[in-house]
């Protein structure tokens, strides 16, 4: 029995009294039901509808598993019973034979039930079983019928009297249609006269199959009864090949959608990392293995950003932005880092839409790590659902939907978090509640961290770069951070560590920091014992390395200028005391052009524009001169950027020396 004969046989309204489904006596027109396939907490609420006509129902509810897609009788029997697409069909044959209305030649598959084969048992007493059965000692008896290539490479069909040749391959997506262009001759090697009869048809549709069949006999004078039969096991031969290839694209999406695992650590490996896991000085460990699978230099910052991001699986996961000039090394740092942490929770994005989070599944992004290499080129509507999904820890979008009477309503849609964000920047200045957000990491631009980069990269290039030594590094940081939970953490010295006033945002960083210190208490989870609570104690040993690792964030947050151009400032400073020196001016006297400083500091003449304009407006230069005149700087503001850091560390340390020695 072929699909066509099934949806013929056995009725939308039939089905729907089979399986206990409430409908109406009426099915002239469509009406509603409860749909059977979701919940809905109006009881009474009908939002499927059926229509006998088509012979087929469609849910408008969002929330059902089979919207927005109509089901026919073999789909709802499908869903119905959660079958795979074969097993629905068998269990539908199943559903008319217990219904009396089973054809009593089972080897005609576009046998229709007659009057009274409709209201009485068939003649025949056939069950399932015995059909099936039959089937296959047809297969037994006939083990030439299969499908073949011709040599086009064509699928072929070959019977005693014909040749079917399909000029193309049925589409396998659609279940419901099989529409091909067929080329049907009679089999040359019985008949002397081997006349051909072309046509595109959808095999599935009955009506036009059996007027394609009665004109290929006519043509090709061959029986009816015999170009049916041939129709019949090709039409059977091609439902399984479309349903094996589309068992096997299935199975091909899934091997692909599934997360490649870890390769397993040797016992010396395995060993490693459970020392490195039950070692106090775990923090630098995981530093040491980060250097050793590539990321050269960065010592603070990579640590700090490990640790960021490793903070994932919270309920209040921290985020971080990489900022610098380009070519900097930030994307090397953020992606070296980022290796380290399962694939399956990394979304990386090159870009973000303006209303691309509010498309994903509710729980989708839960527990993710969104990474971003370069968030100069998100929209402010996509800076802005990114912030409120970070900060919030959820985004809601009221969009408009079609209710099932076709009325226009109002909709809600939530994308739930939470997540973590890492991202890149080369912008000076940000919005300030999208930097407030985010822990900031300033890449080290300087000369001695531009030779470290060059010397790695000469010796990769000569072949002086131990590979196996950096993967090995890289597999051990997998599993450690596999290794990971987020274990309950109590920090009882929090109300003793307190950031300078002078902090911008100061509320904001100071929930981030205190997080951030019960993150490197997480790192400690193997090495040290919870309490009898199973919760974990944060230790001065802890704080210490929390304001270790934190402290260039602690001083960016204070300063004024950020990283960049901070670098660039005292750079300035710098080469004006020099050449103001072997001058004999007064350093503050002293006058100077753009050229003058982007040949000495070597950067674009766009980027020292951008840093003159924006220390200008800060009012740590001015200018003088212009129309027709060189225009001339001077310093004004000589701040002294040393003895702030050194404030803000006494400030820090002073704090932890004082803590109580029991929290």
């Amino acid at each position: 029995m072929q699909i066509p004969q099934i949806k013929t046989l056995l009725t939308i309204t039939e089905l729907l009294n089979y399986l206990g489904i409430p409908t109406k006596k009426t099915v002239a027109k469509s009406y509603s039901i409860r749909c059977p396939f979701h919940e809905e907490k109006n009881k009474l609420k009908k939002n499927m509808s059926v229509y006998p006509g088509d012979n087929t129902v469609y849910c408008f509810s969002t929330k059902c598993k089979t919207h927005p897609h109509s089901q026919d009788v073999i789909g709802v029997v499908k869903h119905y019973y959660n079958l795979g697409d074969h097993e629905a069909i068998m269990k539908s044959k199943q559903i008319i034979y217990e219904l009396g209305k089973w054809p009593v030649d089972l080897l005609n598959p576009f046998a229709t039930a007659n009057e009274q084969q409709t209201n009485e048992q068939p003649a025949i007493n056939h069950s399932m079983k015995t059909a099936e059965k039959k089937e296959e000692e047809t297969e037994k008896q006939n083990p030439a019928i299969a499908l073949t290539r011709n040599h086009y490479g064509q699928l072929c069909y070959i019977s005693k009297h014909l040749q079917i040749h399909l000029l193309n391959e049925p589409e396998i997506k659609s279940l419901n249609s099989m529409r091909v262009g067929l080329l049907v001759q009679k089999n040359p090697h019985v008949h002397a006269c081997a006349a051909i009869r072309q046509g595109t048809i959808d095999l599935y549709h009955y009506e036009g199959l059996q007027k394609f069949i009665k004109k290929t006999a006519e043509q090709l004078t061959i029986t009816p009864g015999s170009t049916q039969e041939a129709f019949a096991e090709c039409i059977e031969l091609l439902e399984k090949y479309k349903m094996e290839k589309h068992l096997q694209q299935q199975h091909k999406k899934q091997q692909l959608d599934m997360p490649t695992p870890l390769p397993l650590l040797t016992p010396a490996q395995q060993q490693l990392m459970e020392e490195i896991l039950q070692s106090n000085k775990i923090v630098e460990k995981i530093n040491e293995l980060i250097g050793k699978a590539g990321i050269i230099g960065e010592e603070n910052n990579r640590i700090f950003l490990f640790t960021i991001l490793s903070a994932y699986k919270l309920q209040q996961p921290l985020s971080a932005l990489i900022q610098g000039s380009s070519g900097s090394g930030k994307t090397a740092l953020f992606a070296g880092v980022l290796q380290f942490f399962p694939e399956k929770d990394v979304f990386n994005s090159t870009r973000i839409t303006d209303g691309s989070l509010y498309n994903f599944g509710e729980h989708e992004l839960m527990f993710k790590i969104i990474a971003n290499e370069d968030i100069d080129g998100l929209s402010p509507q996509a800076l802005f659902a990114l912030r409120e999904l970070v900060s919030k820890g959820f985004i809601i979008s009221s969009t408009t939907i079609k209710d099932e009477d076709g009325n226009i309503k109002s909709a809600l849609i939530k994308v739930n978090g939470p997540v973590s964000f890492a991202g890149c920047t080369t912008q000076a200045a940000l919005y300030e509640d999208n930097m407030g957000r985010v822990f900031t990491i300033a890449v080290d631009e300087s000369m001695e961290q531009t030779k470290r980069i060059i010397d790695y990269q000469n010796k990769k290039s000569a072949g002086k770069i131990d590979k196996q030594q950096q993967g090995e590094a890289i597999l051990l940081l997998q599993h450690i951070v596999q290794k990971l939970q987020p274990v309950e953490v109590i920090n009882a010295y929090a109300e003793y560590i307190n950031l300078p006033n002078e902090t911008h945002q100061l509320r904001r960083l100071n929930a981030l920091f205190k997080i951030y210190i019960e993150q490197i208490t997480r790192l400690h989870q193997h090495a040290e014992k919870p309490d009898n609570k199973g919760v974990y104690r944060t230790t001065k040993q802890h704080i210490q390395l929390s304001a270790d690792s934190f402290f260039e964030c602690i001083v960016l947050k204070c300063d004024e200028l950020n990283g960049e151009i901070r670098k660039f400032y005292e750079w300035l400073k710098a080469y004006i005391s020099k050449k103001s020196k072997a001058a004999g001016e007064d350093k503050k006297q002293y006058r100077f052009t753009q050229r003058e400083i982007r040949q000495g500091y070597n950067k674009s003449k766009a980027s020292i524009s951008n840093y003159f304009q924006y220390l200008t407006e800060l009012e740590y230069i001015s200018s003088s001169g212009g129309n027709n005149r060189k225009v001339m700087y001077q310093i004004d503001y000589w701040d002294d950027y040393q003895a702030m850091r050194k404030r803000l560390k006494d400030f820090i340390q002073q704090q932890i020396d004082a803590l109580p020695d029991a929290g």
